[in-house]
């Protein structure tokens, strides 16, 4: 099987490609110059059996008006790229995944693959229209991954947290605990090829665990791990730093992987512990469905 990805340089790229590899697929690695010169990226995808799309810029950091531009187009410009270069193939890819977040539930407390959300903020607009950009590669199957807060080791969120760790400190984020919907790396990674394999799985698919998981469990697993004293950044400082972009690290909506569910999927990694497992770095430890 071949499969050709785009966004192979971020963290969530990086361990899908081991796992492509470890597998025996053959990889296409797509760079951004190729995805703006129509003749390269269609030759790039076009005997493609699976395209996955995870280009995106950073979410963290302050959304000024120059970064919010940036995160959108990002998203935006590079999955109609590839929609437009996928649809013009004679002999198309069987599958389009495409990235999302679960950020398209901000403001809920509750939400699955059907819930709709009118709200009017910026992550839910970025997140609609880059579905609605993706879903336009209408003559084949296309699958919206969803992702949560991804928890691991050495993943961005966790990393965030152990930033003053070499002088004996972890950053918890808000005066009081809060609950957060997330996924461990070696579920999200099997998700992907849990996609390819169950052929009438479509449209949104929420990478997320059953359950939620406070703030504080993440802390106290880490502490487990190695001690360190707390150190509370306090809610009006993350607000006042990062402003509109902190509603995405206190989103505390319930997000249920209803279609995975229904599909078999087995969650390995649904608890905080399990998710903090050591992870080699370069090697993914494989976990059967």
């Amino acid at each position: 099987m071949q499969i050709a990805l785009i966004g192979h340089s971020g963290y969530i790229g990086r361990k899908l490609s081991i796992e492509i590899a470890r597998r025996g697929d053959l990889l296409i690695k797509i760079d951004r110059d190729v995805l703006f010169n129509e003749n390269r990226l269609l030759s790039a995808i076009k005997d493609s059996d699976v395209v996955i799309n995870l280009a995106g810029e950073n979410l963290i950091g302050r959304w000024t008006m120059a970064k919010k531009k940036s995160i959108y187009n990002s998203r935006i410009n590079t999955t109609r790229a590839l929609v437009q270069a996928i649809n013009s193939l004679t002999v198309k890819p069987r599958l389009f995944i495409n990235a999302s977040a679960i950020g398209i539930y901000n403001g809920l407390v509750y939400a699955d693959e059907t819930t709709q959300n009118n709200e009017q903020s910026f992550i839910v607009k970025l997140c609609k229209d880059w579905e609605f950009e993706a879903k336009r590669a209408n003559t084949i199957r296309v699958c919206l991954a969803r992702f949560a807060v991804v928890l691991a080791n050495d993943s961005a969120f966790v990393s965030k947290l152990r930033v003053l760790s070499f002088l004996g400190f972890y950053l918890k984020p808000g005066n009081k605990d809060f609950s957060l919907s997330f996924i461990g790396i070696n579920d999200l990674v099997n998700a992907f090829y849990f996609l390819i394999d169950n052929e009438n799985i479509k449209d949104s698919v929420n990478f997320a665990a059953p359950n939620k998981v406070s703030m504080q469990s993440i802390i106290y697993e880490l502490k487990a791990k190695r001690f360190a004293f707390v150190l509370g950044i306090p809610t009006f400082l993350v607000r006042l730093v990062l402003g509109e972009a902190a509603s995405v690290i206190f989103e505390t909506v319930e997000v249920y992987p209803k279609r995975l569910l229904a599909a078999g999927f087995t969650f390995k990694e649904e608890t905080v512990h399990k998710a903090l497992q050591t992870v080699d770095n370069n090697k993914l430890f494989h976990v059967e469905h």
